[in-house]
């Protein structure tokens, strides 16, 4: 690629001659997977200022995402702005080596952003919003039902409240937020107030019991539901088989007497 000789053709990047689609296909992907994305987080923004509940937004972590988003999406556009930049950059091939740099340069940059918010987004979404309704608690990323929550735990020696939670029966699921932020302040208040307590104790020990506590369940009603099966099978077998053992009574046949025969 470094030898290869970089022109424009009709406007457009070409190498050798030839449309550069590498970059058609990277960049196009790179703007898919940046713009969608920020566009339905303004939407849930949008949905999370307006309802009703209580609700606590984390100014630094809102402010570095949405500028993360931004800066993405204004790396692709640099970088299609100039894969056709004959207009700027001019012709020949001092100019097409220009906009390779270029291009090539917008289109990493791209990405090493998108995959820095899409980080945040996999692992720290909670950190950005939450909100306390009634019957549940929402995030950017998920929606905790309250009777699914097991057990709030403050652990003191890991800095952190923990909020348990089950995503289905054997599936124990986690949010936790550092002791001490506003955020962590907020929940513990308003959990407290809707009746869910914060207790204080070890996380990693209840976790893990808990843990093996879920998955035992499904395994005892297999047992318990094998057993009745197995019962049921050998009552009607015992029952035959006694009626097997049971001797059979003939019946012996009517002797008609001498005045029957004369009537």
């Amino acid at each position: 690629m470094i030898f290869a000789n970089y022109d424009f053709i009709d406007g457009a990047l070409s190498k050798d001659g030839a449309l550069f689609t590498n970059f058609v296909i990277l960049l196009g992907i790179g703007l898919v997977v940046t713009l969608i994305p920020t566009l339905y987080a303004l939407y849930l923004f949008v949905g999370f200022k307006k309802s009703e509940g209580k609700k606590f937004l984390s100014k630094p972590w809102f402010a570095g995402i949405l500028i993360a988003e931004v800066l993405s999406i204004i790396f692709c556009c640099l970088g299609w702005m100039f894969f056709f930049g004959e207009f700027i950059l001019g012709t020949g091939s001092e100019a097409g080596n220009k906009a390779f740099t270029l291009v090539l340069t917008f289109t990493i940059l791209t990405y090493v952003t998108a995959v820095g918010w899409y980080a945040i987004l996999l692992f720290w979404a909670h950190y950005i919003w939450i909100q306390i309704e009634e019957n549940q608690i929402v995030t950017i990323s998920s929606t905790i039902k309250k009777e699914k929550i097991v057990k709030v735990i403050k652990d003191e020696n890991k800095g952190k409240v923990y909020i348990n939670f089950t995503e289905s029966k054997t599936s124990l699921k986690k949010l936790s937020f550092r002791i001490g932020s506003t955020m962590t302040q907020f929940i513990i208040e308003n959990l407290s107030a809707s009746g869910i307590k914060v207790e204080v104790g070890n996380q990693e020990e209840f976790y893990q019991n808990k843990v093996v506590e879920l998955k035992s369940v499904p395994a005892e009603k297999l047992r318990t539901a094998a057993s009745k099966k197995d019962d049921s099978k050998a009552k009607p077998k015992s029952e035959s088989a006694k009626t097997e053992s049971e001797p059979k009574t003939k019946t012996e046949p009517e002797t008609k007497t001498s005045e029957d025969t004369e009537k």
